[in-house]
């Protein structure tokens, strides 16, 4: 399994450009070398649709969300009880 990485904001401009010349989800995800689902998801996230994506605009509420998303650690690296008890539950018996 390849590891993901984000878009990134030339991709972005690339499918506001593609959208402008009325491709598919299928022929961006081919030339940017993505999947039509992460495609997909980036043009339908933050209410826009593949009439109103704009590049810009979207890749600030992608740095917003990711800002958000590193909170601290994990429940499962603070608890050790928790820890213990989902190691005892996962282990062949």
């Amino acid at each position: 399994m390849t590891s993901y990485h984000r878009l990134t904001f030339e991709e972005r401009e690339e499918i506001s450009r593609l959208l402008a010349q009325k491709r598919s989800f299928q022929e961006i995800a081919c030339g940017l070398g993505r999947n039509v689902s992460t495609i997909s998801r980036e043009i339908n996230s933050g209410g826009c649709n593949k009439y109103t994506y704009r590049a810009g605009k979207a890749h600030r509420r992608a740095l917003r969300n990711a800002a958000k998303r590193k909170k601290g650690k994990r429940k499962i690296v603070l608890d050790k009880k928790l820890r213990e008890y989902i190691h005892e539950k996962l282990s062949p018996k």
